[in-house]
């Protein structure tokens, strides 16, 4: 991770971060099949925007997504690839 000062001058190097994906860890199939339903939720108008996550409004989407498809990401977790339906 690097920070950035408000202030201005050079980044520096803050070490590593784990970060999570709703409750997912941030570097899973899960965590990333929440990312792609969450982002493409505002693609087809499903979710409101959410930028800069004023007011929470980003978890609140995801939690949203995650209220109707947290049972198909779960399972394409377990199976470990995601497959198109045929």
């Amino acid at each position: 991770m690097l920070l950035v000062s408000k202030e201005g001058g050079s980044p520096r190097n803050a070490g590593a971060r784990l970060i999570n994906i709703g409750p997912y860890p941030g570097d899973s199939l899960n965590a990333q099949t929440l990312a792609l339903l969450h982002e493409f939720g505002h693609v087809i108008n499903l979710l409101p925007l959410d930028f800069d996550n004023v007011d929470g409004k980003s978890v609140q989407n995801t939690a949203e997504v995650l209220r109707y498809c947290r049972a198909e990401i779960d399972a394409k977790g377990r199976r470990g690839t995601l497959q198109a339906a045929k």
